[in-house]
Formats: structure tokens, sequence, C-alpha cells
């Protein structure tokens, strides 16, 4: 056994007798790997000063040394299935899991599904059921419990059922179930999490980040209510999409104490960011060499302080209040990877600067250096500034991959202030795409499902058993209870209704069709019945349009202003809000397809007594579909409406589905 002192940055959340933070469900995930191929763990991501003694075993399939600042474990021989590394770091046992690469997710065996629970003393009783006729006792099995292989003794393999016995002594966590069969067939990992000794679920833990929302605006293109720091709102040198349109912080308040947000059930507000920027416009260096002000606040020249276009501190203080009271968190973006060349900071202090930086030419933004160590301590107390002088609850940066300096000192300050922040690590948009080999931050956006799931449901590449072997991938992925950002569109891409209609709505003055709706309120179904966090780039909760870059950030509309079909999508978005927030089974249920075609798909999700059926048609006809159910039910109870349909305790649903439609019920299943 090799005995290494280092400082292991993943697993700092176990070093606690095993007891997890409310919102911290972080786990070593399953890694996939196959012969010849290594991995890199970096060591220095959320590191911290103390060194922790480590000793393991690599065992017949894997070589393990150390390799720089990372542990790097290489798989010299194919395994069948899945194989395991003992760890044992300052006395804590803890076994990495390892399993081949799925070249077909779409064939990933799903076995078992959540089925019911119970308190037994100073035990908890988690059951689940099998979904086929194969005898689970020819299965193997791997179930941990914290990082850590649990003994035999507390669980139990039926034929067609597992039971797991948890001591409530063992604290709250993640209890993962791994199994191939004996054909050495992958059947997909089963998550449960555990807090205050029982599942968690929306009844009990509705604060937790696993059952909210977040809602992405535009300060400036909000709301305007206050017309006094309305500077630059009629610059007429400036192109209209180009310059400030007066809307502010008192604004967004307006729209709380109205009850705009509570209405359609947002959670959590992530604003644009509110540092200072350039009074003066900038000119554009490509042609047509167009003015633009930075209205959207992305070119800093102050980090601490507050754009006087938007309002004031107090202003800031008394909106972040208001959305307390009214039971909605407030996050800010942050920039992190350039200033504005004005910005103090590149007088002061040029050395943390990049020389010759040729990806930012254009305007005036300069690149940071996270290399330079005074940076990164001014970057964290900048940023620490803000959160606790605004009462904020959280953040979104942009990736960087030297940022470990940057999370280090984040996470100190969560610890030491015994708080929790939300942090959402967006991809470098000037460089490359999130390296998930880098650290894991709390959530981010899945590009590749994100760009799939756009492309399927506005018709441009249409095929629901790709999209459903891409949501299976994705779930092996980022584990299949994650927070990961799950949205419709985002600022600078084109919004998903213009995609959706191909003709130019923006400027005939013409309506996009009723089909086009459907078609986001079906995308919209789609990401509120997933893992992760719903993500509203304002305006999409009534289809606003906009085409790429500033053009997809157009001025709100509000009630007065819409058509009959943006109400009625905006009166869908506010009932997703509601059931997600109702049934914990959407957001952390196991998903089962259970049937499938090109433009249309049947889901299963199921959270031990409770399951939901979400039907999905985005064919231009009406859709008969045979269904055999895991359960014997009594009747299905729309969610979205009174129709309910009477099954009378049968398993079998045959059910009509009309063309460009989603569907969600409730289970009544009989036991």
């Amino acid at each position: 056994m090799l005995v290494l002192v280092f400082i292991l940055f993943f697993l700092e959340s176990i070093f606690c007798n095993s007891i997890l933070n409310s919102s911290d469900f972080r786990v070593v995930p399953t890694h996939r790997i196959a012969v010849n191929d290594s991995i890199f763990i970096n060591l220095n991501d959320y590191s911290y000063s103390d060194n922790f003694s480590v000793s393991f075993d690599s065992g017949d399939n894997f070589d393990l040394s150390l390799a720089g600042d990372s542990l790097k474990i290489k798989c010299i021989q194919d395994f069948h299935g899945y194989s395991s590394i003992d760890l044992v770091v300052n006395d804590y046992d803890i076994d990495l899991m390892f399993a081949n690469p799925i070249s077909n997710y779409n064939q990933l065996a799903i076995a078992f599904l959540k089925n019911s629970f119970e308190m037994e003393k100073e035990n908890l009783i988690l059951t689940y059921k099998s979904l086929s006729k194969h005898n689970l006792k020819l299965n193997k099995f791997w179930i941990l419990f914290n990082n850590q292989i649990i003994d035999s003794r507390y669980y139990h393999i039926f034929n067609n059922a597992i039971r797991v016995m948890l001591p409530r002594s063992l604290g709250d966590g993640v209890l993962r179930i791994l199994s191939v069969d004996n054909n050495e067939n992958y059947i997909k990992e089963n998550y449960s999490l555990i807090y205050s000794g029982e599942p968690l679920s929306t009844l009990l833990h509705s604060e937790s980040p696993y059952f909210t929302n977040i809602y992405h605006l535009i300060i400036d293109r909000f709301n305007d209510a206050d017309s006094t720091n309305s500077i630059h709102k009629n610059d007429y040198t400036i192109d209209k999409e180009y310059r400030f349109h007066g809307g502010d912080l008192k604004g967004i308040e307006q729209k709380i104490n109205n009850g705009y947000f509570n209405n359609l059930g947002v959670q959590g507000i992530l604003l644009s960011p509110v540092s200072l920027n350039q009074d003066s416009a900038y000119r554009s260096t490509s042609i047509p060499y167009k003015k633009y002000m930075s209205f959207d606040g992305r070119m800093p020249i102050d980090s601490k302080e507050i754009d006087y276009r938007y309002g004031t501190s107090d202003d800031l203080k008394r909106l972040v209040d208001q959305g307390h009271n009214h039971g909605i968190k407030f996050y800010i973006e942050y920039i992190n990877l350039y200033t504005d060349k004005l910005h103090s900071y590149y007088s002061t202090n040029p050395d943390w600067y990049l020389e010759n930086d040729l990806l930012l030419n254009n305007f005036s933004i300069r690149k940071l250096d996270y290399s330079n160590i005074e940076l990164v301590e001014q970057l964290s107390s900048d940023l620490l500034f803000l959160m606790n002088e605004y009462n904020l609850d959280g953040f979104s940066i942009n990736h960087h991959p030297n940022m470990n300096e940057l999370n280090r000192k984040l996470n100190n300050f969560e610890s030491s202030n015994n708080s929790e922040l939300l942090k959402i690590i967006e991809p470098d948009q000037f460089t490359a795409e999130f390296n998930s080999n880098q650290s894991k931050p709390n959530l981010h956006y899945d590009r590749d499902l994100y760009k799939a799931a756009r492309e399927h449901f506005s018709g441009v590449d249409t095929d629901f058993v790709k999209l459903n072997g891409l949501i299976q991938k994705s779930l092996d992925k980022h584990e299949p209870i994650n927070l990961m950002i799950n949205a419709t569109s985002i600022q600078q891409d084109e919004r998903f209704i213009t995609l959706s209609d191909y003709n130019d709505f923006l400027n005939s003055g013409l309506t996009p069709s009723i089909i086009s709706y459907n078609r986001l309120s079906m995308f919209m179904t789609m990401n509120y019945s997933l893992p992760g966090i719903p993500f509203i780039f304002y305006g999409e909760e009534f289809g606003h349009q906009g085409d790429v870059g500033v053009y997809s950030k157009r001025d709100m509309k509000f009630h007065g202003a819409l058509n009959d079909l943006e109400r009625k999508l905006k009166k869908r978005v506010s009932t997703l809000n509601r059931i997600r927030s109702k049934y914990s089974s959407l957001s952390i249920g196991d998903l089962l397809v259970l049937r499938e075609g090109v433009d249309y798909s049947i889901w299963l999700k199921s959270y031990f007594d409770e399951q939901t059926l979400i039907l999905f048609n985005l064919s231009d006809e009406e859709k008969l579909i045979n269904i055999s159910l895991p359960h014997h039910t009594a009747k299905l109870i729309s969610l979205f409406d009174e129709k309910d349909i009477e099954l009378g305790g049968s398993n079998k649903l045959k059910i009509n589905i009309p063309a460009y439609t989603s569907r969600i019920y409730l289970l009544d299943t009989i036991k």
C-alpha cells in the first residue's frame, strides 16, 4: 500500500462523520474509464491549506501515481461491470467507483425504481421495485452511502425488489445503488438523497435548491420605475438596440411588490451585472462601426460600485430585502474574466492583466491574469463584499481553468460564515467550454443537452429517441440528481420562438403561430420534468422574440401588452412552477421512458410513493398510445387541468395525445 501526503480537493464534503450540508449532496462520481485510459484528478481544485494523509490500494485493474498536482489513475486491465479503489483519507474510508464506458445510452437498462420508505425505530427502510421478470438475485450490487460501500447486512436483495436499511445514526447524505446483471449489462445507477433522516422531498425540504427555479433578467430592459436615472435613454446618436433603455432596480422592486414574480412562481432572480460601467459610448472595431453602450453591465470600470443608471446602493439593498420578504432569493452575474481598460485596476495594477491578448480586441476590455495571486485575492474580496453588503444568496461567474484559488477562498468564506452560496459557473465565453475534468461547480449549463433540445422542439432536428439517449447520458455524466441549469433560451442566443418560426416576425409585426408557442411549452415541460434548475430568461415565460446577440435583449412586456397566445403560455409556466415545487418526482424522481418514437415520448418519474406521467406529442397529428404502467392505477390526475382519466385499478393505459401537446399526470396507484 502506497502512502502519500497531498491535498484532496473533492472529498471535503464528507470529512464530518458523513454528515452533508442540506444543499450540498456532492459525492465522488462514478468514473467511466476504458483500458489504457487515464483520469487526472487536479489536487489544487478546492484545496485547503491543511495537508491530508492519504493511502490507497490500486488493486489489479488500476495504476495510481502522482503527476504534478494531480492524482493519475490509469486503467491497466480490462474489467467488466464496476470496480472500486479504496482510499483512506485521514482515517476516513472512501470508495472510488469505476465503470466501463457506455456506447449507447438508449440501451442502459432500468431495472428498479424508488418504491416506498418507512421509519422503523432507529432505521430508515427504503424499498426499490423491480421492473422486469429478471431475478435481481442474479445481479451484482454495490450499494454506497456517502462514498462508502455499505455492508451487505444493511440491505437485502429479493427476486423482484431491493430493501435497504439505513441506521439514522449514519446521518444525512447520498445512497447510491449500482448494479450489473448476470450478462454484465449496466443497470441505471439509482440515487436517493437523505436529509433529516428521510428522503429529500418538497413537503419537508422546500428550501432545497433541488426544488428551486431561477429567473434571469437584464436590469436595463426589464422595468423603468425611476425616470431620474434614465440618463442615456434618449441618446439618438446610438441605435436603440445598443443604448440604455432606463430599466432599474426600483422597477424590479415594483414588480416584486405587485406580485409579478410570486404569481409566476419564481423562487430566485439572477440580476445582470450591477457594477459601474463607462459613461460614454464605445465604437465597434468592425463594420459598420456602430456605437455601443454597456447597458447590460458587462464592461465594468468599478467592481463594487453600483451603476447609477440602475439606481443606488440603497435601492439594491431594498430590492433584495423586499425579495426575501416575498420568498425570493437574489443572485448576481459577476464579471470575473476581464474589466474595461478604464477600470482602476488596469491603471494601478497592469500586471494583473494579460499582455498581447488577441481574444479581446473589440471595444476596450482587457483580460485578467489568473496566475497573479494578488488579482485572485482582489476578485474574491470584491465578490464577497457584494455578497455581504447586499445580503445576496449567490452569484454567476465564468469558468477559468486556473480559478482554484478563487474557489478555495469562496469555500473558506462559506465555512467560516456557516453559509451556503449558490454558485453558477458558466463556460468561458472567450475560450473553451466548461471542462468536466476540472473542479465541479454547484451548477452550470449542460450546453449539449440545451442545444439538442432546442433543435428538437423547434423542429430543426426532431428525434425523441436521440434526445432521450442524450438525457440518459447527461444523467450518467452529471449524476441522476443534479443542479444543472435547464434553459430554453439564454442571453446572446436567438430566442426560442424566433428560432421555431423561421420567419421574420421581429420586424413584420405578425404573430408567431400557435404551434411555436406549443413547442416552447413542451420544451419547458421537459425542463421542469428533469433534475436541475429550470431557468427562465426574462420574457421566455410568454415567448419573447429576439434574434442573436444584443437583439435577444429586447424590452420586457407585461400583461397589457401580451396577446392571447402569450398569456396562455405565461399561465402554463406559472402552473409548471407550482407543480414542480409540489411534486418531488419531477425534479429528483427516477426517469423511465415507457414509450418513444421520433416525434413522441412517454416518461414516468418515480419517487417512492409518488409517480408522475409526462407525455409529449411533437407531431402534427393526434397520437393514440398504448402504455403498460409499472403500477396498477385507480386514475390519472391531470396537473394542468381537471381532465382526469379513470383506470379502475388497471395498469394498461390507452390515451389520445393531441398534436403539439405535452401533459403531466399524477398516478393514483393501488398498493
